[in-house]
């Protein structure tokens, strides 16, 4: 898994790695990969489907829901019951994409690469992480300690990977000398 995922720095191609081996591996029913790109999240991939619909309905608020998680910083559990604790803006986000899709358990995952986190010592408020992993389950074993725990797995494989295709796509002049290198 890590040598396919590490195998582009097309971020789209590594985001479809990681959904479609990430879902396999887990054994779950839908892996999302959302790499943030400036202030908003783009859904790159989504297990099963060749090509993502940036204009449905489900990729919007899949994608606020992203966005939402990304700003809070912290892992989404959802597993089937509200959760009042949950700051509002994720808390909206969540309601939002579950009029849409009715998973019994949601689990969103925020990756932080090694080279995001802040310098020790350094005041600044770290910054929100480039990507996040989302796995959804329709119909959960009783049991979903063990899903969560290989989510955790996939995500922490795949977060170099994606940080750097995040970063690749961020090159000034690539058009200009990307087939030099090719």
């Amino acid at each position: 898994f890590t040598r396919q995922v590490h195998g582009s720095l097309n971020p789209t191609e590594v985001a479809y790695v990681v959904a479609n081996e990430g879902r396999r591996l887990i054994g779950c029913d839908r892996v999302s990969v959302g790499i943030r790109h400036g202030r908003k999240t783009t859904i790159e991939a989504v297990s099963g489907a060749d090509v993502v619909e940036k204009a449905s309905t489900h990729i919007r608020r899949m994608r606020d829901l992203f966005d939402a998680v990304i700003q809070w910083g912290e892992k989404l559990v959802f597993r089937g019951e509200r959760d009042e604790t949950l700051p509002p803006k994720v808390l909206e986000a969540l309601d939002a994409y579950l009029a849409e899709q009715t998973p019994k358990l949601l689990v969103l995952v925020p990756i932080r690469d090694e080279r995001e986190k802040p310098k020790e010592g350094s005041k600044e408020p770290p910054k929100p992480v480039r990507s996040a992993v989302l796995m959804e389950v329709f119909d959960p074993p009783e049991a979903t300690g063990p899903l969560e725990q290989k989510l955790e797995v996939i995500a922490a494989h795949s977060a170099t990977a994606l940080y750097n295709a995040a970063e690749m796509k961020r090159v000034p002049l690539k058009p200009l000398w990307w087939p030099l290198m090719k």
